[in-house]
């Protein structure tokens, strides 16, 4: 972590949280935990907190870390959340690290913290927000619009973003949702809706759930009986894909047109949903479809520095290396690109490169077609695997005449 792990965290603040039942709707003053319930998920090993009180520039620090597996660094985004208790996001992040398939994962205090766009691609190649009730109803329009901002300008970046409940809340109306700019088109998959309480959840229907591409993934290991405490009115927005409602019929899991947003009406931070397996499953799923896998590439294979005559006719190789936790031979080479250019026909078959006993890909670009501008000293290669996760990986380039 760059800057956020150098904050502190910022202790629990008691208020009370947004709930409702499966078969009734409430606005979100109604409380439905209380602070003296248990912790839903993991044990207090699981949490590293500090213990420096509160002031208006002290935020939060990293609160729970898995082991360093090469995957994905995630960030839960807490707006007006509690941080820890039955409703923190606390159970969040012990559900992603129980999980097995991420890397670090931090979780933020968003409302006193405001990372913008830039601190999230410093930290993390995928996020998770949720807001609550604790500013007050609705929350403050510049808590809502900073939230807003800061996951558009990272999705837009590349970032893999999942919006959850109560997100979803509709701001016009008076909720307690994100701000407008990450409904724009292209981004959020689920818009908010009137009213803005709480809608029905209930049971989710795992057997009415697409099983086609995205979705599959998404979806993959959820099974019934599953069911959420919580939900928001929303509407799919145009261009985006429903991968699963409720059995009465609301929206929950739907996913942009470009792969990076997850629309997820439930609320992650519920200690009841997390005591449920599937539901566990259900969200780490929404995270690691959106999360850029890091791997390593090798610019010109056995030589270095990389030295790229841009005038040149020919082609550069680059390998993308396989690891402990990323198979190359899985990268969909319709996909593939690096420095803005799509590999040449050639160089298909796997090899070993750099002689660990994994299969890496050599993939070969014309170097005319390279977006490389003068003063550049790093080229990326990204892609997607065959079962449509995203991946980047960056290596030093030197520019000659």
């Amino acid at each position: 972590m760059k800057k956020l792990s150098a904050l502190l965290l910022c202790g629990a603040i008691a208020a009370l949280a947004v709930g409702c039942t499966d078969d009734a709707e409430k606005p979100p003053t109604s409380p439905e935990f209380t602070s003296a319930a248990p912790d839903a998920v993991g044990t207090p090993a699981d949490v590293v907190m500090a213990t420096s009180p509160v002031t208006s520039d002290v935020v939060l620090a990293p609160s729970a870390t898995s082991s360093s597996n090469g995957g994905p660094a995630v960030g839960v985004l807490a707006y007006c959340t509690d941080l820890t208790g039955w409703v923190g996001a606390q159970n969040t992040a012990n559900t992603l690290i129980a999980d097995g398939r991420f890397g670090p994962v931090t979780v933020i205090d968003g409302d006193v913290a405001q990372p913008t766009a830039q601190d999230l691609l410093d930290d993390f190649q995928c996020v998770i927000a949720m807001t609550d009730s604790r500013c007050g109803v609705p929350i403050p329009q510049s808590i809502a619009d900073a939230a807003a901002d800061a996951m558009t300008g990272f999705a837009q970046a590349g970032g893999g973003v999942v919006l959850s409940t109560f997100g979803f809340s509709h701001r016009p109306s008076g909720g307690i949702g994100f701000g407008a700019s990450i409904f724009g088109a292209g981004l959020s998959p689920l818009q908010q809706a009137t009213p803005y309480w709480n809608a029905s959840a209930g049971a989710i229907d795992v057997a009415g759930a697409s099983t086609t591409p995205p979705c599959d993934q998404l979806m993959a290991g959820v099974t019934s009986p599953v069911s959420s405490s919580y939900a928001n009115y929303v509407s799919l927005s145009s261009g985006a894909t429903l991968c699963a409602s409720y059995t009465n019929g609301r929206d929950l899991l739907a996913i942009n047109a470009a792969g990076n947003v997850v629309g997820l009406n439930t609320f992650p931070a519920s200690g009841s949903n997390n005591n449920q397996a599937s539901y566990r499953r259900l969200v780490s799923n929404a995270v690691f479809a959106v999360c850029i896998i890091p791997v390593d590439i090798d610019i010109k294979p056995g030589s270095f520095p990389n030295s790229i005559n841009r005038k040149s006719k020919g082609n550069v190789p680059v390998a993308l290396l396989s690891s402990a936790t990323f198979d190359a031979t899985t990268a969909d080479r319709s996909t593939v690109e690096f420095a803005d250019a799509s590999p040449l026909d050639i160089g298909k078959s796997p090899e070993d490169v750099n002689d660990d006993g994994l299969l890496d890909v050599v993939f070969h670009f014309a170097t005319q077609s390279l977006n490389l501008p003068d003063g550049t000293t790093e080229a990326c290669m990204t892609g997607k695997t065959t079962d449509g996760r995203q991946f980047k990986g960056c290596d030093s380039v030197r520019l000659v005449k």
